[in-house]
């Protein structure tokens, strides 16, 4: 059955036949319209249906342990997270940058004058 005026929307239903106006879906990484029963985005390949293990709190901290400040791509990408989290997770993140840093050139200083006396002495 075809209603005069009626275009079909993506998910397949007609919209405008009776001055309701269904807007499709749109994709949360280009924008693009999606269907109803799409996992991913014909547009961008973005899942669609739930998200990815490191959009989550303890994928952030495991990316924090084995990437380092590389897992902020990760936070701010995230759509679980709200905006709290994502401030909190930055600070700490460069927090912890900071420590292991400042732990790196500790110990490099130590090796030096641990070699540097050993040298004297030779």
């Amino acid at each position: 059955m075809v209603i005069k005026g009626a275009t079909p929307n993506v998910s397949g239903t007609l919209a405008g036949g009776t001055g309701e106006s269904a807007a499709p879906a749109r994709c949360r990484g280009c924008g693009g319209a999606i269907g109803a029963a799409d996992r991913y985005c014909r547009h961008c390949g973005t899942l669609l249906i739930g998200t990815r293990w490191y959009y989550g709190h303890a994928g952030i901290i495991i990316m924090t342990l084995a990437a380092g400040p590389l897992a902020l791509y990760f936070v701010w990408r995230s759509p679980k997270l709200s905006a709290f989290w994502k401030w909190a997770y930055t600070g700490l993140i460069c927090l912890f940058t900071w420590f292991l840093i400042d732990s790196v050139l500790n110990f490099w200083k130590q090796v030096e004058s641990t070699f540097g006396d050993l040298k004297q002495i030779y």
